[in-house]
């Protein structure tokens, strides 16, 4: 289980807005490691990108410029 600030946090007691931006191509947290997230956070304010990229693409590569950024 993650902890914050050493206290254990269930994914279910974030509340804050959640975008889950998901590289499918990426092979360092591939997509069936961050695919469940969006489900298990308490935020009702929550959405997910999926994005054709690898690991760096969202952050700096053309998917960036295109989908991530904007």
């Amino acid at each position: 289980m993650p902890t914050l600030a050493g206290d254990k946090l269930s994914p279910s007691e974030i509340t804050c807005p959640v975008l889950n931006v998901v590289a499918m191509r990426d092979h360092v947290v591939p997509p069936p490691s961050t695919l469940p997230l969006v489900d298990l956070v308490g935020s009702k304010d929550r959405d997910e990108l999926q994005l054709d990229a690898g690991h760096i693409g969202p952050a700096v590569g053309r998917s960036a410029a295109k989908f991530t950024i904007p």
